[in-house]
C-alpha cells in the first residue's frame, strides 16, 4: 500500500508542475536519435495531411467529380470544395484558406479559369493554380505568352498519375493512394 501512495504522490508532484509523468521512467540516452528524427518528420507530416485544402472550379459536373476522385485518391485526407463559377469560387475561398486552385480553361460563355487566376494572385496570392482544359497545349501557350508566370496546364484527358506527380511537387509529397 505505501507504494502505491508514493507513486500517486509522485504523479501529482508530476501534474502540478505540468510535466510529463512518464519523462523520468523513459531513458531518452537509448532513443536513437534517427528515430527521434523519423518521428518529428512524422508529426510534421500528420500537421501538412490535416491542413490541405482544395477548390477545384470546373463547368462540367463529371470533370468536376472526376478531379475530386483524383484528389481524393492521392490523399483522402485533402478537404475538397467544389464550383462552377468564378463567383462560387470567390465567395468559397473568402470563407476557406484554400492551398490549391484546380480550375478549368472554360468555366462559361463569359469566363475563362485564367481570368480567376488573375483574380486568386491578386487577392489570395498563397494560393497555387492550375489549369486543365482540353484546348491543348500549343494553344494554351499561344494564350498564356504574354504572361509573366502562367499557370501550370493539363491538358484533357490526362492521366492521375501525371496529375498526382503535381499533387506531390504542391503538398510536399504527402501521398497516400497507390503509386
Amino acid at each position: 500500500m505505501k507504494e502505491d501512495s508514493t507513486a500517486k504522490s509522485n504523479v501529482s508532484k508530476y501534474l502540478s508542475y505540468r510535466k510529463d509523468p512518464a519523462h523520468s521512467l523513459i531513458d531518452t540516452s537509448q532513443i536513437n536519435p534517427e528515430f527521434n528524427e523519423y518521428l518529428q518528420y512524422f508529426l510534421e507530416l500528420q500537421k501538412i495531411r490535416a491542413s490541405k485544402k482544395v477548390l477545384i472550379v470546373e463547368d462540367d459536373p463529371i470533370s468536376l467529380l472526376g478531379l475530386r476522385h483524383i484528389v481524393k485518391n492521392f490523399n483522402p485526407d485533402i478537404k475538397c470544395f467544389l464550383a462552377t463559377t468564378i463567383e462560387e469560387a470567390m465567395d468559397l475561398l473568402e470563407k476557406e484558406k484554400c492551398d490549391l486552385l484546380i480550375t478549368d480553361y472554360y468555366l462559361s460563355p463569359h469566363e475563362t479559369g485564367l481570368e480567376l487566376c488573375e483574380i486568386v494572385r491578386q487577392k489570395f496570392p498563397e494560393v497555387d493554380v492550375v489549369i486543365t482544359s482540353g484546348i491543348g497545349n500549343e494553344k494554351y501557350h499561344q494564350i498564356v505568352k504574354h504572361i509573366e508566370y502562367p499557370p501550370p496546364f493539363f491538358d484533357k484527358p490526362f492521366s492521375p498519375e501525371k496529375f498526382n506527380g503535381y499533387l506531390k511537387e504542391v503538398f510536399g509529397g504527402v501521398h497516400h493512394g497507390n503509386e
